[in-house]
């Protein structure tokens, strides 16, 4: 069964990768939130990664939808999605407070939990072939795409005319990618990577 979002979209929707992370540096997959949310957070650098990203031009973005770049954050409860949220807050001059939402979570990675980070790899190569299922515990495609797409979809009914950032995690935000430009969510990978605190316009009406 295919994954849609209902249209015509009511907000103007953008995705935030969190930046670079203690678990980014160390190569080391943190996918479990009893790891992730107490721990693995930024780095010095992934913190300037915002500055360096969320330039004016962002800000501008933003503001061209958001009267007085007043957008709506919703984060990732991991630790470096917060401190991301929070960093972004601060540059884009959001005064709303960060909303935190488990449906942002990164994908869980099942045995690979606190492995080495080339295991994605392995991950992403048997994600084009099957999306509903995966081995080793891992959450498929498909759950991924529905948890993140049943968000947009909760709060296309309570916002209008709003921009609505999400910041959470690589593989969440590019299967979601997915499904607001309707490209096989199992492909997820085929789109140009998320880097770290990079925004990105997912839709809008």
């Amino acid at each position: 069964m295919e994954i849609t979002l209902s249209r015509p979209l009511r907000n103007h929707w953008y995705a935030l990768r969190h930046g670079q992370s203690k678990a980014n540096v160390a190569q080391v997959v943190v996918s479990d939130p009893a790891n992730g949310c107490n721990g693995h957070g930024l780095t010095d650098i992934g913190r300037e990664q915002f500055r360096q990203s969320l330039s004016a031009n962002a800000l501008a973005k933003l503001g061209a939808a958001a009267p007085d770049h007043q957008a709506l954050l919703y984060s990732s409860d991991f630790a470096r999605a917060i401190e991301s949220a929070t960093v972004a807050a601060e540059l884009l001059q959001i005064e709303r407070e960060v909303q935190i939402d488990t449906r942002l979570r990164e994908r869980y990675f099942g045995r690979y939990e606190l492995g080495d980070a080339s295991a994605y790899e392995k991950v992403w190569l048997a994600d084009r072939s099957n999306m509903n299922t995966a081995e080793n515990g891992v959450e498929p495609v498909r759950e991924v795409a529905l948890r993140m797409t049943e968000l947009v979809e909760t709060l296309e009914q309570q916002h209008h005319n709003q921009t609505i950032v999400l910041v959470s995690h690589g593989d969440p935000l590019q299967i979601l990618e997915c499904v607001f430009s309707n490209h096989p969510p199992a492909r997820h990978r085929d789109l140009a990577p998320l880097e770290n605190a990079e925004l990105r316009l997912l839709g809008a009406p």
